[in-house]
């Protein structure tokens, strides 16, 4: 038995070891310093595997309204270091274990996990409003965000399914008018 469990720590050093490589080579761009969907998934699935009786993990998804609008005035490298300052602003109130990550050209995900309660949910996502709003471009009218968040306390669940949500309740909370945020279950509830 005892080479059973010898052998078992071994698969399992040898499993996080794995992942430290993969993880060395997501690709974060260069401008925005955020990872790709890819690496976005694979480090959000790690951490959905990886919750314990009592966590959760929460994907928030903030989206620029009228990115379209932004783009054409500003361009692609412009944009693209905007995003960056915006998820800066934000990443010092986060842990190092929370990803940051770009889901698509406007929309920019935060992922955290652990025992998580709805009122902190509810403040990490005033507080990234809040900091997003602080950061607007120059000779620009003014940027706002909608926002969506998915919440799963199941290490079965998948990013992808997490995107989905929290798109959904993005766009839910765009109908409400700028720099709103919604919660998957309440528009589902």
């Amino acid at each position: 038995e005892i080479y059973a469990i010898v052998g078992l720590m071994e698969d399992i050093h040898d499993s996080a070891r794995m992942l430290e490589r993969q993880e060395a080579h997501l690709k974060r761009d260069p401008q925005t310093r955020l990872f790709d969907y890819e690496g976005l998934a694979l480090l959000v699935n790690r951490q959905l595997m990886e919750l314990t009786r009592g966590e959760k993990g929460v994907l928030f998804i903030i989206g620029i309204d009228n990115y379209q609008k932004l783009y054409e005035m500003l361009g692609d490298s412009a944009c693209n270091g905007y995003i960056g300052t915006l998820s800066d602003s934000v990443r010092t109130d986060f842990r190092g274990v929370d990803v940051f990550g770009r889901v698509r050209d406007d929309e920019v995900a935060v992922f955290i996990s652990g025992r998580i309660s709805i009122d902190i949910i509810e403040k990490r996502a005033q507080r990234i409003l809040d900091l997003f709003l602080r950061v607007q471009p120059q000779d620009y009218v003014s940027v706002s965000f909608s926002m969506g968040i998915s919440i799963k306390a199941s290490s079965f669940e998948t990013f992808s399914s997490m995107v989905e949500e929290a798109e959904e309740a993005m766009l839910s909370a765009r109908r409400f008018g700028p720099n709103r945020c919604r919660m998957y279950d309440e528009i589902k509830g």
